[in-house]
């Protein structure tokens, strides 16, 4: 079966690409069926110097639980692959998802493809989370130097509480109770029925009175200072806020409230002195409806 495989990978680009993909499966599932990984290789190295996107669909083919030391030998190939594509073809491996999971917990290499260019495959292997804190805040801010991916200085202030001079040209400024805050607004979903908003407290934290840290007691302040949400248009569903960011900042706990139907407020709150670093408000309204953004009072 594996020779016939590999026989294939000389035919035409659909039986070609759907061969390649089928021996990245077999390596995967019964590599004992295989010739050596080194001759498999240099076979599909071959071919994809030929016709670039072979190795793309081998190595989706082949993504799982694979032993360590052959996983490792297949990065450093696909690096070999990535790096000797034209600019013209790098657009076309970014849009496969899977390739990132390749090289998602290899900071090294993930450096490499931000010199060669790949963007979105190292912004989607840094999403998968399998770095530290550290080492994906510098990569972001890399793909923010060097490339001007504003999504990266975004990730950087909703999910790391960093925030860059590009985010900060987007930021409302407002106070709470005399506090400067900086303020980020995104809406979210398929109708935009959720609004989220991140409060960020950047020159002193905001503090909360012992026993007073709960959420319907925050977002009573929120109002109180002229900031929204207004009235109630819609329940949140807390499922599914999964993919909505939270600034995890050293030092900090999060505390999660549900002070109102249709509100998710989550504090960054120092554990000792009860200060709030940042926040993070998501609301529920009517699909579609307008957009309404945090402001200073008037």
């Amino acid at each position: 079966m594996a020779f016939d495989l590999i026989g294939a990978l000389d035919t035409d680009d659909d039986k070609r690409t759907a061969s390649a993909a089928a021996l990245g499966a077999l390596l995967r599932k019964d590599p004992s069926a295989l010739p050596a990984l080194s001759e498999l290789l240099a076979e599909l190295t071959r071919i994809d110097e030929k016709r670039p996107g072979i190795a793309e669909a081998f190595l989706v083919g082949a993504l799982g639980t694979i032993r360590e030391s052959v996983r490792a030998e297949l990065v450093e190939w696909a690096l070999d692959r990535l790096a000797s594509r034209p600019p013209s073809a790098k657009k076309r491996e970014e849009q496969e998802p899977a390739l990132g999971a390749w090289f998602a917990g290899h900071a090294g290499a993930l450096g490499r493809l931000v010199s060669l260019g790949y963007i979105e495959l190292v912004a989607s292997a840094l999403g998968r989370g399998e770095l530290g804190r550290d080492v994906t805040v510098a990569l972001h801010a890399r793909l923010c130097d060097e490339h001007a991916r504003f999504e990266s200085a975004m990730t950087l202030a909703t999910r790391f509480g960093v925030l860059r001079p590009e985010v900060l040209a987007k930021c409302a400024i407002t106070d709470v109770d005399e506090v400067a805050a900086h303020v980020l607004s995104r809406a979210y979903g398929p109708r935009e029925e959720w609004v989220a908003q991140w409060i960020f407290f950047r020159t002193r934290p905001l503090t909360i009175p012992r026993g007073k840290e709960d959420g319907a007691v925050v977002l009573a302040r929120l109002r109180a200072n002229a900031l929204l949400p207004g009235d109630l248009e819609a329940e949140i569903d807390r499922n599914a806020l999964v993919g909505i960011p939270f600034p995890e900042l050293p030092g900090t706990l999060r505390r999660s409230f549900t002070p109102r139907k249709d509100v998710v407020l989550d504090l960054a709150v120092r554990p000792k002195t009860r200060e709030i670093e940042a926040l993070r408000l998501v609301r529920a309204r009517r699909g579609n409806a307008t957009v309404h953004r945090l402001h200073p009072k008037s």
